[in-house]
């Protein structure tokens, strides 16, 4: 799949999920849309906060998911999309706490768009429910990554997911156990590394100097042996530090930089990232196109420090 973006050629190879963005050597990167637009679609999630218990199941989420939580107006979500007039292969990535007819026919909308859809799910929520409602939504979606939360759980789930081969493991820094993680190598393939986030019921934890997070840092490259792919997001990357742990060349060739933003649809708002509220905008207040803009024009940080200029 291929579009134009701003100055760049933008390829997406469907294969194995390579992006690649070309654009003229005397010019800045210049894009007119977001290359990747994350998407909460509700707060309610059946791992969340409870109410009545006053626990969550867990305790690190930084979305502070509710038990009791709600779901977004997707008429009011699908026309900030195409208002903003993305282009074909655009990709767009949801958290799925669990699958709702709403949910579903918004996905096979973004389908009919031509959006590449990529949806998150907690292994609990597969292992307790089941996957029927998965299936009715996999063929509208092109990656399923499933949020790790223990060896067992994740070895447990239906051996379609593992030979599906655009699923992914998500990990956090940290927060699981690092030799477990190492041990998914008998049934997965691709792994993604999540930084350990400074937010929501997590706010104010973290913590990089604790034994989990210093095994991390200091064996991390060990995974590259045992699965066939493995990535980081951008926190992920600074808090392992692996700009240093690789050559300048892989890392020019790798890192795509952030050009990216986040979408609160329940409280309908943008933002720079899931995991700060700086600089945020209400949709009453600018639009998807004009909001990009600002944050690539301004170098908003996508994280909880203030605005960075060079």
């Amino acid at each position: 799949m291929k579009y134009r973006n701003g100055n760049a050629s933008v390829w997406l190879d469907l294969q194995d999920g390579t992006r690649i963005i070309e654009y003229p050597d005397n010019e800045p990167l210049t894009l007119d849309t977001p290359l990747n637009i994350d998407i909460r679609v509700s707060t309610q999630c059946p791992y969340g906060y409870n109410s009545i218990t006053k626990k969550s199941t867990c305790a690190f989420c930084h979305e502070s998911a509710l038990v009791d939580g709600q779901e977004c107006h997707y008429g009011v979500l699908q026309k900030v999309l195409m208002d903003a007039k993305l282009p074909r292969g655009t990709e767009i990535a949801l958290g799925v706490n669990q699958i709702t007819d709403n949910l579903l026919q918004f996905v096979k909308n973004l389908w009919k768009l031509g959006l590449v859809v990529n949806i998150t799910m907690n292994e609990r929520y597969i292992l307790q429910y089941g996957d029927t409602r998965l299936k009715e939504m996999m063929p509208y979606v092109y990656g399923l990554g499933i949020s790790y939360r223990s060896l067992y759980g994740c070895l447990s789930l239906p051996d379609w997911i593992a030979e599906y081969p655009h699923t992914v493991i998500h990990v956090i820094n940290g927060i699981d156990d690092f030799d477990d993680v190492k041990e998914l190598g008998v049934k997965y393939r691709k792994l993604l590394i999540l930084g350990e986030k400074d937010f929501g019921f997590n706010r104010g934890k973290v913590d990089l100097n604790t034994p989990q997070h210093k095994q991390w840092k200091s064996n991390v490259m060990q995974l590259t042996e045992i699965f066939d792919i493995v990535s980081f997001d951008n926190l992920g990357l600074q808090q392992l530090e692996i700009r240093g742990k690789i050559t300048d060349e892989e890392y020019k060739s790798f890192y795509q930089g952030e050009h990216s933003m986040y979408v609160n649809a329940v409280e309908q708002y943008f933002a720079p990232s899931s995991r700060t509220r700086n600089n945020i905008k209400r949709f009453d207040e600018t639009d998807l196109r004009s909001y990009f803009h600002f944050c690539e024009s301004q170098e908003v940080s996508h994280d909880t420090k203030e605005n960075r200029r060079v």
